[in-house]
């Protein structure tokens, strides 16, 4: 098992969203209002929204668009890119 983190445990999941047209750089979820949210950077510079089932049992996740980023201009006045 490779562990970087130290733990002694493997993570187990199920895939929620793939994209075979672009690759996923990076992703941040979290829960808004007993919504859960993801945002995956893409290779191609764009920032995809996803809202995935808080059902149990269900495992999908709902496209809900692309935000294009054009470095230097503010595309969503509340996003702040690190």
């Amino acid at each position: 098992m490779n562990a970087p983190l130290g733990v002694s445990e493997m993570v187990q999941g199920i895939p929620l969203f793939s994209d075979s047209t672009d690759k996923m750089t990076s992703v941040i979820a979290y829960v808004y209002k007993n919504h859960s949210l993801a945002f995956v950077g893409t290779k191609s510079g764009r920032v995809k929204k996803l809202q995935m089932s808080t059902e149990p049992h269900k495992s999908h996740s709902r496209d809900c668009g692309l935000i294009a980023i054009h470095w230097g201009c503010s595309s969503v006045e509340t996003l702040i890119l690190e």
